[in-house]
């Protein structure tokens, strides 16, 4: 995945490079549910071979950004209304146990860095960037998971993030997401500053779990994004 490919100019690029920048088009919404990726055109965007763009859509594909058909090529892979269920079931219950344990653990620093991303996320939600809200937000748990110190719990939360990232930026990006997810991050914060961990565990599910609901409620009046 990290191999280096050679352009014709002095620069170098990986396949991990290209991979990401591929995921963060599929995550922010620049390619489409079932749109068609074209080997030949983005080898030429990024100036390489076809060889790196296979491997790089070979790594999407084993996170779930992209499907390979035979003699059709590959495509984004469309949102299923099934598969948000099943996954952001997994991810409300593991971020539930995530931030339990972090607020258990949680050092002065640890609670004044969420402070400080609170603070940035409030100031976001005024401006209406969805981009920047969804890297705050990201962010925030990410902290969560690293203070919570349980590796086996962060590895699995950081394997099932690959798969749920675009389901949470299109959550964001609903009417009125942005504040009403502040509100629930301030919810956790407080259950931090109260240190306990029952009630941020409790915040921590609920807020996941709304995200994941809004996105199937939203999903079921667009059908045409749905293939169950």
């Amino acid at each position: 995945m990290g191999k280096t490919i050679r352009r014709s100019g002095p620069k170098a690029i990986s396949v991990r490079s290209i991979a990401e920048r591929l995921k963060q088009d599929i995550i922010k919404g620049a390619l489409q549910p079932n749109q068609r990726m074209i080997e030949d055109d983005l080898a030429r965007r990024f100036v390489v071979s076809r060889t790196p763009i296979r491997e790089a859509m070979r790594t999407l594909e084993s996170v779930g950004y992209v499907t390979f058909t035979p003699h059709r090529g590959w495509k984004v892979k469309e949102i299923s209304v099934d598969e948000v269920q099943e996954v952001n079931f997994i991810r409300a219950n593991l971020a539930a146990a995530s931030t339990e344990l972090a607020c258990l653990k949680q050092a002065a620093s640890d609670l004044a860095a969420l402070e400080k991303i609170c603070s940035v996320m409030s100031r976001v939600v005024r401006s209406g960037n969805v981009g920047e809200y969804f890297s705050l937000n990201v962010k925030f748990h990410r902290l969560i998971s690293k203070v919570a110190g349980n590796k086996t719990l962060g590895g699995m939360i950081a394997s099932l993030d690959e798969r749920t990232l675009r389901y949470r930026f299109l959550a964001l990006s609903l009417p009125g997401r942005l504040a009403e997810s502040l509100g629930e991050h301030m919810r956790i914060l407080a259950a931090f500053k109260k240190g306990d961990p029952a009630e941020a565990a409790k915040a921590a599910k609920q807020s996941a779990l709304r995200s994941g609901s809004l996105l199937m409620e939203h999903l079921l009046r667009h059908n045409g994004m749905i293939r169950v």
